[in-house]
């Protein structure tokens, strides 16, 4: 289930305030602000039962160079996780608020994560501006009118969020997005879209170095024109959602290309030192391997490939999907529900 906007964005803006309110003091001793990030950021819909991703950033984080992404270095880890040990001191005060608070200091990117008793968990880290300028970046890709050409359909402004939604919610259904499972996440899925959109001329390459992050906490994005345009039915949407299967079926090249935002045109995992031969000397801080079969590139994360997870196995249960899909027609998907069908 979906929320529209109004309840998504005052449930972030309910999320906002607790938590600067709780970390008022700190907030003002450090001049740092919190800022929420992810899917409900990008287009405005967050499901009933997921989380909300929020980061805390101080006015030095808001001031360092662009080109810097977010170091990751025993430093800057020791830095995180100190300040999240402060935030986690603060909230375990408030027992009415939150039912449980727990530290993650061991995780590639060290988080607290705080339960409020009606069961809605806020992953809260610092110092990482990478979730914020992600959101930032698929929003504005998702944001763009789809150009008037012979090879695309006609679809108003709203068709590629909608394409988001479903095919992330496919995605969902099918388990090929579930990073519990360290499958693919949601941003990763989305990073797909783009691409595959940037690739048939639908969409304007934007440098991920353009995104500036707001002094002020962003609007959450009005979910109010999908609304109106799935009321109003859109076939152009089951065409982009079947040409996407085509892409990636049949078009794109697995062995040697990388999904990437990073840069305009194709992205090799020659230039990126992404091969199979990689794959025995790359490993993750926690020691589990990296595996190169489906590459795609972080825009803001250096050498990062959102498909590290992506194993030999998983990444025929990934081309078998998408093969299935377009032979039923999504079947693990009712279209009816965003006003659209598969047409011929």
């Amino acid at each position: 289930m979906l929320d529209p906007s109004e309840t998504c964005m005052g449930r972030i803006k309910n999320i906002h305030a607790i938590i600067t309110s709780k970390l008022m003091g700190l907030l003002v001793e450090k001049n740092a602000q919190i800022y929420c990030f992810g899917s409900s950021m990008v287009n405005g819909v967050v499901e009933k039962k997921s989380d909300v991703d929020v980061v805390y950033l101080t006015r030095e984080d808001l001031q360092k160079p662009l080109s810097i992404g977010d170091v990751c270095n025993p430093q800057s880890r020791s830095e995180q996780t100190s300040i999240l040990s402060a935030i986690s001191k603060i909230l375990m005060k408030d027992s009415e608020l939150f039912s449980t608070v727990q530290e993650k200091p061991r995780a590639r990117v060290p988080y607290v994560r705080g339960v409020l008793k009606n069961g809605l968990e806020i992953d809260i880290s610092a110092h990482r501006r990478n979730g914020v300028r992600n959101s930032l970046l698929l929003r504005s890709y998702f944001s763009q009118i789809p150009p008037t050409r012979p090879s695309l359909p006609n679809a108003t402004t709203s068709v590629y969020r909608m394409l988001s939604l479903a095919l992330k919610f496919w995605g969902k259904r099918t388990g090929l997005v579930d990073p519990v499972q360290t499958f693919l996440t949601s941003y990763a899925f989305n990073v797909l879209i783009c691409y595959y959109l940037q690739q048939r001329g639908g969409m304007d390459f934007i440098h991920p170095e353009s995104i500036l992050i707001p002094k002020g906490h962003p609007t959450v994005p009005d979910y109010r024109e999908i609304a109106l345009a799935g009321t109003q039915g859109h076939t152009c949407l089951g065409w982009y959602m079947r040409d996407f299967l085509k892409f990636y079926n049949h078009e794109f090249d697995y062995n040697n290309t990388v999904v990437s935002l990073s840069r305009k045109g194709i992205t090799t995992k020659e230039y990126l030192g992404w091969g199979l031969r990689d794959e025995e000397r790359m490993h993750g801080t926690d020691g589990n391997a990296f595996f190169y079969r489906f590459c795609v590139e972080d825009p803001y994360e250096n050498r990062l490939n959102l498909g590290r997870f992506v194993t030999p196995l998983r990444y025929s249960m990934f081309r078998m999907a998408l093969h299935q899909a377009q032979l039923n027609g999504f079947g693990y998907l009712n279209l009816k529900n965003y006003g659209a069908k598969i047409v011929d």
